[in-house]
């Protein structure tokens, strides 16, 4: 889809300098949790789909078909 804009309102201008600075750390503390599985290593089947040993769609079917 394509974007809808309006080319008149369009201007070319330099970008304001307190945009350009270092944004605050912890903006999105408390938004979300990464769970612990996150870090669980990735199973063998998919790290070779990754690696290229096995085509991904194969292994993606047969765990939809689990």
């Amino acid at each position: 889809m394509p974007i809808d804009f309006d080319q008149d309102k369009l201007q070319d201008r330099p970008i304001d300098d307190d945009l350009l600075g270092q944004r605050p750390i912890g903006l999105a503390k408390g938004m979300f949790e990464v769970p612990a599985s996150f870090f669980e290593p990735l199973p063998d089947d998919l790290l070779d789909a990754v690696r290229g040993v096995s085509p991904f769609w194969a292994i993606v079917e047969r765990k939809m078909k689990q």
